[in-house]
């Protein structure tokens, strides 16, 4: 079958098709020939096979996890302490809201120890 022009919608498609054939546990030429019978050439069939890893980690975000979830959790909880502390430090500043000395640190630096823990905890930041 020769080679015919696709759009960019049905290249996207194309390789989510390659690489749900791959999940499938299809073998690179397997998956080569079914693009063949889809209408792709046999040069761009064998360049779409060998970017399929690259595809899978340019275009296919893995799903969230728990862990992603906990992690998001305690970005927003650390990012919320943070801004708390500032306006304690503000208050302590200004004299508007005074309270016990340094505790505007204090609250950011546990705002900030939240914020790196978050950070270490996912791969979405």
């Amino acid at each position: 079958m020769p080679s015919t022009a696709f759009t960019r919608d049905e290249i996207l498609a194309l390789y989510r098709a390659a690489l749900a054939w791959e999940d499938e546990g299809h073998s690179a030429s397997a998956i080569h020939e079914k693009l063949m019978e889809r209408g792709v050439g046999d040069r761009q069939a064998a360049e779409m096979v060998g970017k399929l890893a690259e595809y899978r980690t340019a275009f296919v975000a893995p799903p969230l996890t728990a862990t992603d979830a906990l992690g998001i959790a305690m970005w927003a909880l650390g990012l919320l302490v943070m801004l708390l502390g500032a306006g304690l430090f503000l208050g302590n500043v200004t004299g508007l809201a005074p309270s016990v000395p340094f505790a505007g640190f204090v609250v950011m630096g546990l705002g900030s120890a939240l914020l790196t823990a978050a950070a270490n905890r996912t791969n979405w930041i």
